[in-house]
């Protein structure tokens, strides 16, 4: 499933009333986490790898083939009647279950399960309890926006934190960081905040602490934010002469005589900027400094941060090229501004036979799968091939299994695009043969899984993997490999042209995967912005008092020459960054800068 997908979602299984020929189940519970489909086994979760020997991920990209947004209803409440019928197997009145123990990661086989309707009516059953449980929850939460918490409360909910850091926490001695005194300057704060300590105010205080470690993909969410309202009615962008306003809406700038920002209610952009970065993650240079021009648009917060006053207005100094500038005061938004999507989604031929693959997101829709190959079969005659990643923050995986095959050769052996290890539970063993990453479609080098050509580059590639930073022995899995291969995408042929890369610092996650791993073909050249480096299969835990939501990261994410992920990266191989015409909706100079390079390698 989607990484950006982290809440578990309960899926109805059972329709009341009369139950058809093939309408059955194997197991009284199941839900979709982040893992992966799971049912409960004894008193826990476990997750389900294998139906009748047929693996999960099998079934569930022929539910994604044939029923579109609609795979996670028919995989549950279908399995038998629909799903493994378009498999090609019906199974009988038993099936073998294989499911993954997990604290311990080891497979665990069921043999001669009964497929009954009962089972499927008890899920169905059992997903009106969760519904019931679902809501009470929402009351839970509106209930927590109105309380405060006793000092008790607050100073477990902050030990929790701390034992998930030190249990949980990929990132947590990456860095020397002084993690006792982050706490005591967290306590210091809700101590001096005195009887009206909110879950807003916990959660301004552990912020700056969670994201100290480097992690990307960490994030603390309260479910009473308590956050001031009054936003930037524009965006900013950045280029090399300065912060440009641009609209939020249809793009364009906002002042085209002076398009720079230099000063918000009279104090230096400098100012602001410093301030906006105290709130974000630490990360690459790149990546923080993203963060900080995004979170500009916070006007109301940055203003309290500064010591500034509340007003209704903003007042903004613009300037030009030549550095003459003016004062506009504008009305502040009451909603916090979106960018626009830039350039716009759609695959399309350009003029000179070159084919323009568009991957705004790293969607794992069938449907977004697939147009990618109908793209690609489109530009099997083209002569070059441009691959735009711009504004993509991240997702699956799966667009990167669609296309590479597209551009390996038919001979050309598998690809390591990425070496991680799992944060384990306690007890868990760290050799578990199915591993714990399959959502990330990476497993360990005893995976009973791999083919043999996937098996020797491994075993070439883990006598030489040499990380530069190792995670502490004994808290990590075995290394896990993301192995990409001709075999991911049977419908594959072979663009043999020439390709380009347009990135830029939105890019993020799953896309910072799918850059490193192009970057390893010969063919291809990156042109734009280094991305911004995160790769870290976040996972969220409820604080227990608070209801506060911390978001950190449960692997550590290398590539295969022993860089990480987080923290750094992917460096263009052709640093380019747009221009004002750009961003004013007039050109697209990163585009024509593929073009060029496309053709001088034609010459």
């Amino acid at each position: 499933m989607s990484s950006r997908r982290t809440f578990v979602i309960w899926i109805l299984v059972c329709i009341l009333g009369h139950v058809a020929p093939g309408q059955t189940c194997p197991w009284e519970t199941l839900r979709f986490a982040e893992g992966g489909p799971q049912t409960r086994h004894g008193e826990r979760w476990h997750t389900i790898l294998e139906v009748d020997g047929i693996p999960v991920a099998d079934l569930i990209a022929t539910a994604k083939k044939h029923y579109d947004r609609q795979w996670q209803k028919r995989f549950a409440e279908d399995l038998v009647s629909m799903v493994m019928a378009r498999h090609g197997h019906r199974p009988g009145a038993v099936v073998d279950v294989k499911l993954q123990d997990p604290d311990s990661g080891q497979p665990v086989l069921l043999t001669k399960v009964p497929m009954t309707a009962s089972a499927r009516r008890q899920v169905w059953e059992t997903w009106q309890d969760e519904t019931a449980r679902l809501a009470q929850q929402a009351l839970l939460l509106a209930a927590a926006s109105a309380r405060t918490l006793t000092a008790t409360e607050w100073q477990q909910d902050l030990q929790s934190l701390r034992t998930l850091l030190d249990e949980r926490f990929a990132y947590r001695h990456r860095h020397p960081i002084d993690i006792d005194a982050l706490f005591a300057k967290a306590q210091a704060t809700l101590t001096a905040a005195g009887p009206a300590v909110t879950p807003g105010t916990l959660t301004a205080a552990i912020r700056p602490l969670v994201g100290a470690f480097g992690d990307g993909h960490a994030q603390v969410v309260s479910p009473a934010e308590d956050r001031a309202v009054g936003w930037l009615p524009f965006v900013l962008d950045e280029l090399p002469d300065g912060l440009v306003a641009t609209r939020s809406d249809a793009g364009g700038l906002i002042d085209e005589q002076h398009p720079f920002v230099v000063a918000i209610d009279a104090r230096p952009i400098a100012d602001w900027l410093t301030a906006a970065q105290k709130r974000g993650n630490a990360g690459s240079a790149a990546f923080e400094r993203r963060q900080a021009v995004r979170a500009l648009r916070d006007l109301a917060e940055l203003r309290t941060d500064l010591d500034l006053p509340t007003a209704t207005t903003v007042a903004i100094t613009f300037a030009a090229t030549d550095g003459r500038h003016h004062v506009t005061t504008i009305d502040v938004a009451t909603r916090r501004p979106r960018y626009p999507l830039r350039p716009p989604a759609g695959h399309r031929r350009l003029t000179g036979d070159i084919g323009y693959l568009r991957l705004p997101s790293m969607d794992d829709e069938p449907r977004f799968l697939d147009g990618i190959d109908e793209a690609m079969r489109g530009f099997a005659d083209a002569k070059g091939l441009i691959v735009d990643v711009r504004g993509n923050g991240g997702g699956s995986r799966q667009p990167l299994r669609r296309l590479m095959p597209w551009l390996l050769a038919e001979n050309a052996p598998p690809l390591i695009a990425n070496v991680a290890a799992a944060r384990l539970a306690a007890g868990a063993a760290p050799n578990a043969p199915a591993g714990y990453l399959a959502d990330r479609f990476a497993w360990p080098a005893n995976w009973p899984g791999w083919q043999q050509p996937a098996r020797d580059v491994i075993a070439a590639a883990a006598a030489a993997f040499v990380p530069e930073w190792s995670p502490p022995a004994g808290a990590f899995s075995d290394w896990h490999w993301l192995v990409l291969a001709r075999t991911d995408n049977p419908n594959a042929g072979h663009f043999a042209g020439p390709v380009v890369v347009l990135q830029d610092t939105d890019c993020f996650s799953a896309t910072d995967i799918f850059l490193a791993a192009l970057d390893l073909l010969p063919a291809v050249t990156l042109i734009g912005t280094p991305s911004g480096g995160g790769s870290g299969r976040a996972e969220t835990t409820t604080l227990p008092h608070s209801l506060v939501q911390v978001r950190l990261a449960t692997m550590v994410s290398y590539r295969p020459d022993g860089r990480l992920y987080d923290g750094r990266g992917i460096a263009p191989d052709v640093l380019a960054m747009p221009t004002l015409d750009d961003l004013a909706g007039r050109t697209d100079s990163l585009l024509e800068r593929a073009l060029a390079h496309l053709r001088a390698m034609r010459r």
